[in-house]
């Protein structure tokens, strides 16, 4: 699952940094409008906090640390700082 995520993270900074190129190569402006970025910005937030969980779930279970508390901890901690960025998108 981690290299689907990280597949999807390569994608998405990918069009990110098209979308930026945007504003230096104007002939970029109909295929990559800069107005997406910002949508871009908050999939790509949310793609690198699953992907840092379930990071940190591989090496749990490599150290043998994994038990239930420690995968609600990392749901808990993934799901709150996913709002907390859904939050600040919201306010701008």
């Amino acid at each position: 699952m981690q290299k689907v995520t990280g597949y999807t993270l390569l994608i998405i900074s990918l069009l990110v940094f098209l979308t930026g190129l945007n504003f230096h190569l104007p002939l970029l402006g109909p295929l990559f409008p800069l107005f997406r970025r910002v949508r871009l910005d908050i999939y790509l937030l949310t793609i690198l906090i699953v992907h840092v969980a379930l990071g940190a779930k591989m090496v749990f279970i490599r150290t043998r640390l994994s038990n239930l508390l420690t995968d609600l901890l990392l749901i808990v901690t993934a799901t709150a700082v996913t709002i907390v960025t859904f939050y600040l998108d919201t306010l701008s």
